[in-house]
């Protein structure tokens, strides 16, 4: 089985040509590196010349919440349904690696060819605040907005309660049923293809999800589980995460510390692993993973 890694990408392009030589051997990547973040174009032309890298683009400025990076996904989506080169997909970010030997995770898939991991829900959930509806139902200006800042996030929060003081309700989308979940997955080539059929046949709900609040932890999860491949979906994305709030971060950016836990956990993946923080880590599980 082959295996394609879709990319989407905004900083340190150092630790993403790490990334690229660490992927499981014979892989291929499709990446999307954000058009707002710097990079030289001696570095872009590094990554985009791997030998892994087979599609590469910095169409979409990407910020944090935004229907631009969900517009990124599905670009590289389509590249890699179009090129074939690959039977088994796995959206990941710049922040996130492989955990284990190859052997461990080409075994994985072979075991289960046909199943189809991502972590869905149906919505409302209580999983999410408020049910997770109010996503849909008020406006998030989040690609104008950097949520990085303090002031924008204000602002944000005022538009926020502006909207529901003004009884501002958006109409749901109604052509299939909504789900929730992981903005990360690992599906089969044959699922993303139905996904994407499926956008194409109801465009309307990739247009509604303009002004969404993390437009792409709804889109995936309902469009797989409004088709055929619902009925191999497994309700787990194979990632090792961190949810309990560290350093002002959630989820957690992982350190040493993890090592132990991410083992234990069976996981094929980890993120968040970003530099300098998670540097030690990085080093320890690729000893892990060479045997050493």
């Amino acid at each position: 089985m082959r295996h394609a890694f879709l990319i989407t990408a905004y900083r340190d392009p150092e630790a993403l040509l790490e990334l690229l030589d660490g992927l499981p051997a014979g892989s291929t990547a499709y990446v999307h590196y954000d058009r707002r973040s710097d990079l030289s174009s001696a570095m872009a032309a590094r990554l985009q010349g791997h030998g892994a890298v087979r599609y590469w683009t910095r169409r979409h400025r990407v910020r944090w919440g935004g229907r631009a990076h969900l517009l990124a996904m599905l670009e590289l989506s389509r590249a890699a349904v179009k090129d074939g080169a690959a039977e088994r997909l796995h959206l990941i970010s710049g922040s996130d690696r492989v955990v284990v030997p190859d052997t461990t995770f080409f075994a994985h898939f072979e075991r289960a060819p046909d199943a189809e991991y991502l972590v869905h829900f149906a919505l409302p959930t209580p999983y999410w605040r408020g049910g997770g509806l109010d996503r849909l139902t008020h406006y998030h200006p989040l690609d104008l907005l950097d949520l990085r800042s303090v002031r924008q996030r204000r602002l944000r929060d005022l538009f926020l309660r502006l909207q529901h003081r003004m009884g501002i309700h958006r109409p749901l989308p109604k052509d299939v049923p909504l789900f929730g979940g992981s903005s990360w997955w690992s599906l089969s080539r044959t699922c993303v293809a139905e996904v994407l059929a499926l956008s194409d046949a109801h465009p309307a709900l990739l247009r509604r999800l303009r002004w969404t609040h993390v437009p792409e932890e709804i889109f995936f999860p309902t469009l797989v589980m409004a088709g055929a491949s619902a009925a191999r979906a497994v309700n787990d994305n194979l990632r090792y995460i961190d949810w309990v709030p560290r350093d002002g971060r959630n989820p957690a950016v992982l350190d040493e510390r993890d090592l132990t836990a991410i083992v234990a956990s069976g996981k094929l993946f980890a993120r968040k692993l970003e530099r300098p923080t998670s540097s030690g880590l990085i080093q320890a599980l690729n000893a892990l993973r060479r045997g050493q």
